[in-house]
């Protein structure tokens, strides 16, 4: 900036005129730069990442793994086979298991109506009831076995009739758990089969694939 100041002195004489140049007072701008003022940055060499694999399992493991998968399969449908089966039982024979039909076996059957049997497993002890020509009041009861096992009482009971000693009368075969028990007809009831009497029956039995 550029300043002139006129006057006159003591002496009424006109001063020199004096010119004062004044620089610019303002403040010099300053640029800082950021990245001179940064800490110098180190690069750090690459580190190797080291994989860490798993060994190889021996050939037991595999083989253990595998044998407790076949077991806990094999558990488990033998469990879903055991309930199938009671399944099935409770559709065919109810609870308590109980085996109707009929058969004619020369027992007052005069009138021609066939006896009436029923057999039950009740609370594990085989009973069959025999209504002689379907007469009740000429009924007969048989006491079977005893079962002692658990859950016996669910077993089935079955009957088949049909002659094992050739004396041309029909005897009963009481069927369960794979099991047989025969009993003899002699003409007006059933009697338990003899050990005389077993050879030929067991005969007999295997000729019908009983």
């Amino acid at each position: 900036m550029q300043e002139t100041t006129a006057g006159q002195g003591h002496h009424g004489k006109d001063t020199a005129t004096r010119h004062m140049v004044y620089m610019d007072l303002s403040p010099t701008r300053v640029t800082r730069v950021e990245g001179a003022l940064r800490r110098s940055v180190r690069y750090r060499p690459r580190q190797l990442v080291k994989v860490h694999t798993a060994p190889a399992r021996p050939f037991w493991f595999y083989l253990l793994i595998g044998m407790t998968g076949t077991l806990l399969l094999w558990m488990v449908l033998s469990t879903a086979a055991g309930w199938f089966s009671t399944w099935m039982d409770d559709l065919h024979y109810g609870r308590p298991r109980t085996f109707q039909t009929d058969a004619r076996v020369g027992h007052n059957e005069q009138r021609g109506l066939p006896s009436h049997f029923i057999a039950l497993n009740l609370h594990r002890r085989i009973e069959i009831i025999e209504f002689a020509g379907g007469d009740p009041a000429q009924a007969r009861i048989f006491m079977g076995p005893e079962l002692y096992h658990a859950n016996d009482e669910l077993v089935p009971v079955e009957l088949k009739f049909a002659d094992l000693n050739n004396d041309g009368k029909p005897d009963m075969v009481v069927l369960y758990q794979g099991q047989h028990l025969v009993y003899i007809n002699d003409g007006k009831s059933f009697r338990l089969s003899t050990q005389a009497e077993q050879d030929g029956i067991e005969q007999a039995l295997q000729h019908l694939g009983w």
